[in-house]
């Protein structure tokens, strides 16, 4: 993938621009409970149990740089559950986006699943686009239905679709669980993981700075950003 850091105009010479990416691809860890325990016997409390990750609150979220790693023309691919839906169309015009359409992705229910009077079994990936960037074909349709594989882990499909449909440009994964080829990965799961929107010190021959957020500072939404 190119290397798209610049020297702003009027920069510090020490410093290079923070890298900006066509495509943006995140997965937030939104505040909620993991259910009840699914093989839990009559006796069982009925509470739901804390997930096995720290998550954020809306307004953490809605306050991460963003907006300064995305170039003009670009796009948004944002998950989100049920419970979301409305704050992520919040988040994603806190980052710089306007919302354009939800894909939704249908699952195989597990265990008596959550929800209250209907049972949830899709999650949503809210499509998003800021200024003008062309896609390379048309998809048919916005529902697919998939197994579901471990805790909140999401289908390849939808990574892979992305850039089916916008090509090989520059792009990241925010909230990332591993390293993917072609993809910048940002999360408190990846080693050296970039400082997103910081700016990089001329002699750093690396494409962009990196750091490694902890789970300590995923819990208070610092998440190792330089802000």
């Amino acid at each position: 993938m190119a290397n798209s850091e610049i020297i702003g105009a009027g920069q510090d010479a020490a410093h290079r621009a923070p890298k900006k990416y066509k495509v943006i691809y995140a997965d937030p860890p939104w505040e909620v409970m993991a259910g009840s325990k699914q093989s839990r016997k009559t006796e069982d409390s009925q509470k739901s149990l804390p997930l096995r990750y720290p998550t954020m609150k809306i307004e953490e979220i809605m306050s991460l740089p963003v907006s300064r790693i995305k170039e003009k023309d670009s796009v948004l691919f944002l998950w989100t559950i049920n419970k979301y839906i409305e704050q992520a169309y919040s988040v994603a015009r806190a980052w710089g986006f306007s919302p354009s359409t939800m894909l939704v992705w249908d699952k195989t229910p597990k265990g008596i699943g959550l929800g209250g009077t209907f049972t949830l079994a899709n999650e949503y990936l809210l499509f998003c686009r800021s200024g003008t960037l062309k896609a390379t074909k048309r998809i048919k349709g916005n529902h697919w239905f998939f197994q579901r594989e471990a805790h909140s882990k999401k289908p390849d499909f939808f990574r892979n679709m992305i850039v089916d449909v916008f090509g090989d440009l520059p792009r990241i994964e925010l909230f990332a669980r591993q390293r993917v080829e072609g993809w910048d990965a940002w999360g408190n799961e990846i080693e050296e993981s970039p400082v997103l929107g910081e700016e990089c010190p001329a002699q750093n021959t690396m494409e962009i700075c990196h750091t490694a957020p902890n789970s300590a500072s995923m819990q208070n939404a610092q998440l190792a950003l330089e802000l």
